[in-house]
């Protein structure tokens, strides 16, 4: 939705696209050291990478 009102306040989109938020994205980041099954169940589930070696 803010997407969308972002698209529908202005016209310039190089600005639009200059100014956008940082947005990350969870399957973009690695996770190292889960030793909790409930927890690293709930973090993949999220989309995070799991790694199960030691970094």
């Amino acid at each position: 939705m803010e997407d969308n009102a972002r698209m529908h306040e202005g016209n310039d989109f190089d600005l639009l696209r200059k100014n956008y938020p940082v947005r990350r994205e969870f399957s973009s980041l690695q996770l190292h050291g889960m030793t909790n099954t409930d927890a690293t169940t709930m973090m993949s589930g999220l989309g995070f990478d799991i790694s199960h070696e030691t970094p």
